[in-house]
C-alpha cells in the first residue's frame, strides 16, 4: 500500500494535541482502513481522510520518525507476517502491529451536526489565555459554550464574549486542536462531543467539570468608566511581565 508523506504529516500535525495512552498498549498504532487513518486514547481521537486503501496497524513512533526522515513523497508499507515492513525505496523500517480488531471502536454521534461559526473558533483562541491548570478547581481548566456567550476565568480574571454557539465544555488543552480550523461542526453523545471540519472529525469524551454559567460577568457594571489607549496598555503589560523599568 502507497502512503502520501504530505498527509502523515498533515495527519501528525492535527493529532499533536490527542496525547498518547501509556497504558494500553494497541493505542501506540494508527489504525489505517480504507479511506481513513485514526489516533486514539479512549478519551479523545482523531480521523482524518486519507488515500489509504488496506487496512492495517501501524506503530505510530515507528512511521512518525521515518516519515520525518524521508525526502519521498510516497512510502510503501507491506504486512510481513506479524510486522509491517516501511520503505521509500532506498530506506526500510519495520512496524510492529496486531489485529485491527483490537483496536477501540470509535463513538458515533446521536444528533444532527451544528455549525460552530469562525467568529466562536476565534472566541474559543482567546478564551484559551484565561485558563489555567489547576486540578483542585478543574473550572480553570476549561471553556463554557452556551448561553450566548464564550466564556473562561483563571479565578482572579474572566474572560467573557457574547456570541451564540452550542452548549459545550473544552478543555484548554483539546482547544488547541480546534482552534486551527476556521469552521467546524458540532455533535454529541451523552459521554462523548465531536468536531469536524473536512478531512478530520475529533472526538472528545465530555468533562466531568460542572457547566458554570459566567453570563454575569459579561455585563459591565454601572458607575464612572475610563477609556484608556489600547497601545499604551499593551505597553504597560509588557513592562509589568518583564519587570523592566519604563
Amino acid at each position: 500500500m502507497k502512503l502520501q508523506t504530505k498527509q502523515l504529516k498533515q495527519f501528525k500535525a492535527a493529532s499533536s494535541g490527542i496525547k498518547n495512552n501509556g497504558i494500553i498498549p494497541v493505542l501506540s498504532y494508527l489504525k489505517f482502513e480504507p479511506g481513513t487513518i485514526t489516533k486514539s486514547n479512549l478519551e479523545s481521537f482523531i480521523i482524518m481522510e486519507a488515500d489509504v486503501k488496506e487496512s492495517m496497524l501501524i506503530d505510530e513512533k515507528v512511521l512518525i520518525n521515518f516519515v520525518e526522515f524521508t525526502g519521498a513523497d510516497v512510502i510503501n508499507v507491506t504486512i510481513k507476517g506479524n510486522s509491517i515492513l516501511i520503505t521509500d525505496g532506498k530506506a526500510k523500517v519495520t512496524s510492529p502491529t496486531e489485529d485491527i480488531k483490537n483496536f477501540p471502536a470509535i463513538a458515533e454521534a446521536t444528533n444532527d451536526p451544528v455549525n460552530i461559526e469562525p467568529e466562536v473558533i476565534d472566541a474559543i483562541r482567546i478564551a484559551s489565555n484565561f485558563t489555567m491548570e489547576d486540578k483542585t478547581m478543574p473550572f480553570k481548566e476549561c471553556i463554557f459554550l452556551g448561553n450566548g456567550i464564550v466564556a473562561a476565568s483563571t479565578g482572579f480574571v474572566c474572560y467573557t464574549e457574547k456570541i451564540e454557539s452550542p452548549t459545550a465544555i473544552i478543555h484548554t488543552d483539546l482547544a488547541a486542536s480546534l482552534v486551527k480550523f476556521h469552521s467546524l461542526l458540532f455533535s454529541e453523545t451523552d459521554t462523548y462531543q465531536f468536531f469536524t471540519n473536512g478531512v478530520f472529525k475529533f472526538g472528545f469524551v465530555k468533562d466531568d467539570t460542572k457547566f458554570i454559567d459566567m453570563r454575569v460577568f459579561s455585563e459591565l457594571p454601572e458607575g464612572d468608566r475610563v477609556e484608556v489607549d489600547k497601545q499604551e496598555l499593551i505597553k504597560f503589560c509588557d513592562i509589568c511581565v518583564s519587570n523592566t523599568p519604563g
